[in-house]
């Protein structure tokens, strides 16, 4: 982990002597040779930190350097913040007296950085000497782990959703949990499955849940996580959206009593199937047990817990089930699967005998423990020859515990060893990023956008040394490589988005989180090499530390250092804290977050400001103060000129003080309050920022357009807005990959050629554009010429268009130029065509949205047409009277909703040829439609057969009360 720690410094320091050379005056010579210091010892510590978990002397010296090299950071930092203040207050004119004070207070400074420079360097020195003379080996760039080869196999294997494609050894216990849970027994209402952490109950409950059997069973579900951290509204809310994703809104505002009564009339009336997963103890359910019905029902639980006493004391006629550890044989076939995963595809590769013979002889150390299978064979297949293997075999055997079954601390201890093997051989850069993970709270699903920018704003993602860096690669795209790797090493579990088409590049991850167990390993090391401390304030406004956390007993005995480098802080909704930890141990903080468990915390920004000069990241997403009417970001932000991420989403700020143009080393500023902000014209000033997030359009306020033309390091632009936003600034964003939920008004043709010749005839790096397109009527038909001309352009990956579109739809979207649309919404288009013909031509759309789009009665939808969409909604399309579906249209279609449609008179016969169809939502249709689909006393409506094999068919009538305006059927 020193290494990192080293390499990031280098690198900052590289940048410093090549960019903000003008401050260095003075003491060049000694950062130079600090940098010097800092190479030569970075040889050593590969080594170094491989032998540092057999020698505690070594471990204490990688201590001192790691904290003497965060000492010799904020050294530079703070020097350059003082230089760069200097430079803002004293640029003009000043009086002879005042510059003759300053110049003397830069000498000073001069010569008291250039003494802790030496004195660092020296100190370095000597322990670089030190390591040389017990023997830790100095090894080249080009002696690492990974080759190039190395690296291009991991990024081509496939990645693990939760690990869920390799499913060994749990056939039988999905035919078991399925069974148990079809049976129509009102005694038996929970089922559970009880066993060890990373044994593969949360997999198992999920492949269960999306069981084809179980999913035409029940017509209702919900999953909520409890874990040992967790709050009341939270676990009911998440089991009534996904039980009646309908009311999203409603459950968000009601109180707790609300949603324990709407989730037990939910579960009365219909057939619902509840997860509670990762259950701790019985408190939780005697606290929600009144959600519950306890009499005659047809719905069930499916619960999961590591204790059985759990589940016996929430039911006496509870069903467990305990999955049993893996044998050797189970064993040796997933760790197979995954060290070989080529093996899988191609039944006719061979194994070297040598290496399945240690590849056996490991697997028994993982205990039959799924997980530790996993991670293992995650490692091994990092590993190409017999000698790599080997080696990883030695680090095992050297292990020194008891062999056989073990239970208890033993058994806990011994499997959180098999997962540091695999941290011990990431690479450097990937230690860092992994150990940043673990301050996210249990089972916390981790936005992966947001984590890659927090990386790159930490200094994690360093410059490729591999491979000459090309214009188009940025440091987002190293980031999301960096995930890779960890995901292929299953060190993080990741949710995958369906790609856009080339030549549309978007990132294939959307959210990640931890396993429990990983997270234990996470925390354990990050102890260990003093990464970050948790402040736990939730429920108390005194601090409280972590259970985990014993940081000050630890880092004494490892390098004598007590300083807090990044600052985690959980708040509950009524925490009110003024400030954050003692003077002396956050000098050097460089990275304040808060997460936050409720509405919305009181908190003194302005302290934040004061205390902590060299803060590079700040992240305050959801603090907001209920009591307070009107939020100002105090103008003190402007003073931490240092900072790389400020992170303003989701709070009640609604002011921008004019001063945060002094940011100009910031990388990404994410503005998108909850509610209304008025932002400065200062942005453009801020030269270093490389994704900007503005508020939504409706909730941005501005004195004129705010000028974004100094941003030419902008990769990332959200919510541009032409009427607030000025246009222009667009060619001078040179490096502008992603212009996401962009929204455009028709009738500033002014606004709309310029973006047209930005699109069409200016050199960009542009790879995603997203819009929002109005339309109004007094559009002249100038502008109507330039819409045509602005939705042919190939980037376009989604499209929205409110309003009516004059003339005929295929004046406007082309097949052979929207090759990439994928989601297209049309609101209130009113066109007198029928649409399909041509929005069935387009290559590549997944999801269709019309809403008051047509005034015809009839639609036709035929073969080949719609080849890849998934989703199609139908919203008040009040002629329509028959719609026709040939066999072969819409191959991939999975879901459709059809909304008010009050003259259509039947579904389309052609629905009964696409069998991907699984879900039918029908809301405000009449009820003679609804009948002719419906099954009512076993009798079934005369367009049955067209739908019968669909798994789950809904309907909604007027909104009266949540649970009476619904009902459904299910096939079993």
């Amino acid at each position: 982990m020193a290494e990192v720690v080293v390499s990031i410094a280098i690198e900052k320091i590289g940048n410093l002597l090549n960019e903000e050379a003008m401050f260095l005056l003075g003491v060049r010579g000694q950062v130079e040779d600090l940098q010097t210091e800092l190479k030569r010892m970075q040889s050593f510590l590969r080594d170094a930190d491989n032998i540092q978990y057999k020698n505690n002397r070594v471990r204490n010296w990688i201590g001192e350097i790691r904290e003497l090299t965060y000492k010799a950071e904020n050294v530079l930092d703070a020097f350059v913040l003082k230089a760069a203040s200097r430079s803002s207050r004293f640029g003009g004119l000043c009086d002879m007296a005042r510059r003759v004070v300053c110049i003397i207070n830069e000498c000073i400074n001069l010569h008291k950085v250039g003494v802790e420079i030496g004195e660092i360097k020296v100190k370095i020195a000597n322990l670089t000497t030190s390591l040389d003379t017990y023997g830790v080996n100095r090894l080249r760039d080009s002696e690492g782990s990974n080759s190039e080869h190395n690296e291009e196999f991991l990024l081509r294997r496939t990645y693990s959703h939760y690990i869920e494609e390799d499913f060994v050894g749990f056939k039988e216990n999905i035919s078991k949990l399925v069974a148990q849970l079809m049976r129509d027994d009102n005694q038996c209402q929970i089922v559970s499955i009880c066993g060890m952490g990373g044994l593969g109950k949360t997999t198992l409950a999920r492949k269960v849940y999306h069981h084809q059997t179980i999913r035409r069973h029940f017509d209702r579900f919900g999953w909520t996580t409890i874990s040992q951290q967790w709050r009341f509204k939270d676990v009911l809310q998440r089991l009534l959206t996904g039980l009646m994703p309908e009311n999203t809104e409603k459950i968000k505002s009601m109180s707790g009593e609300e949603l324990l009564r709407q989730l037990f009339k939910i579960q009365e009336n219909r057939k619902c199937l509840v997860v509670l997963d990762d259950v701790w103890s019985t408190k939780v359910w005697h606290i929600i047990q009144s959600g519950f019905p306890n009499g005659k029902t047809r719905s069930k639980i499916l619960l999961t817990s590591r204790y059985r006493n759990v589940a016996e004391d929430i039911d006496r006629f509870v069903f467990i089930h305990e999955p049993r550890l893996f044998d050797d044989e189970d064993s040796w076939e997933l760790l197979r699967k995954k060290a070989f995963p080529r093996s899988s595809e191609d039944p006719d590769s061979q194994i070297d005998k040598e290496m399945k013979d240690l590849g056996m002889k490991m697997v028994t150390q993982c205990g039959g423990l799924p997980l530790a299978i996993v991670v293992l064979g995650g490692l091994l297949a990092t590993k190409y020859t017999l000698s790599e293997w080997k080696k990883v075999y030695e680090n095992v055997e050297s292990h020194q515990m008891n062999k056989g079954k073990f239970y208890g601390e033993e058994e806990y201890e011994r499997i959180l060893w098999v997962l540091s093997l695999s941290y011990h051989e990431l690479p450097c850069e990937l230690k860092a990023c992994f150990l940043y993970l673990g301050h996210y709270p249990e089972d916390f699903e981790i936005e992966v956008e947001k984590l890659c920018q927090l990386w790159i704003s930490e200094g994690f993602v360093l410059e490729s040394k591999g491979h000459k860096k090309t214009r188009e690669e940025t440091k987002m795209d190293v980031a999301i490589s960096y995930l890779s790797k960890l995901a292929q090493r299953y060190m993080v579990q990741v949710t995958l988005e369906e790609d856009y088409p080339t030549p549309i590049k978007h990132t294939r991850f959307t959210k990640c989180r931890l396993h429990d167990l990983i997270r234990d390993l996470c925390l354990s090391k990050a102890e260990e090499e003093n990464f970050f401390e948790i402040n736990d304030y939730r429920h108390s406004n005194q601090q409280v530390q972590p259970s985990f956390s014993s940081m000050d007993a630890s880092l004494t005995s490892s390098s004598g250092s007590n300083a807090i480098h990044r600052l985690i802080n959980y708040l509950d909704y009524d925490t009110n804290i003024n400030r954050l930890g003692q003077k002396e141990r956050i000098q050097g903080t460089r990275t304040i977050k808060f997460i936050f468990f409720g509405d919305g915390s009181q908190l003194q920004v302005i302290h934040l400001c004061k205390d902590f000069k060299i803060l590079r990241v700040l992240d305050l997403e959801y603090m907001q103060c209920p009591y307070v009417y009107r939020q100002v970001l105090p103008k003190e932000i402007g003073n931490l000129i240092l900072l790389r991420y400020l992170g303003l989403r989701n709070t009640n700020f609604n002011e921008l003080p004019s001063s945060v143009g002094n940011l100009k080393y910031l990388q990404t500023l994410d503005l998108q309050t909850g509610s209304n902000i008025t932002v400065p014209n200062v942005l453009w000033k801020m030269e270093g920022l490389m994704h900007l997030y503005l508020p939504s359009p409706n909730l941005l306020n501005t004195k004129g357009k705010l000028r974004i033309d100094g941003l030419s390091k902008l990769e990332t632009l959200v919510n541009f807005t032409s009427d607030k936003v000025d246009a222009k600034g667009l060619f001078k964003l040179s490096n502008l990959k992603a212009l996401s939920d962009a929204y455009l008004n028709v009738k500033h043709d002014d606004d709309l050629a310029m973006i047209n010749n930005y699109f069409f005839h200016h050199k960009h790096l542009l790879q995603f554009a997203s819009f929002e397109v109005q339309i109004d009527d007094s559009c002249k038909d100038e502008s109507i010429s330039l819409l045509r001309k602005f939705v042919t352009y190939d980037r376009l990956g989604d499209l929205t268009i409110r309003g009516i579109i004059v003339g005929k739809l295929s004046d406007y979207l082309s097949s052979s130029s929207l090759v990439n649309l994928v989601n297209l919404s049309m609101m209130n288009s009113l066109l007198e065509d029928d649409p399909m013909p041509i929005l069935e031509m387009l290559p590549n759309l997944r999801s269709l949205v019309l809403h008051n789009a047509f005034v015809g009665k009839e639609v036709f939808c035929s073969i080949g047409g719609f080849p890849h969409l998934q989703y199609l909604s139908l919203c008040y399309i009040d002629n329509l009277e028959e719609w026709r579906v040939e066999e072969g249209a819409m191959p991939n279609l999975s879901e459709l909703q059809i909304t008010s449609c009050k003259e259509l008179k039947k579904i389309p016969d052609g629905l009964k040829f696409i069998s991907n169809l699984k879900s039918l939502v029908f809301k405000f249709m009449p009820a003679a439609f609804q009948d002719r689909v419906r099954v009512e006393n076993e009798n079934e409506g005369e367009d049955f057969h067209i739908v019968q094999h669909i798994c789950r068919i809904e309907f909604y009538d007027c909104d009266v009360e949540m649970v009476d305006l619904t009902d459904a059927i299910i096939f079993n």
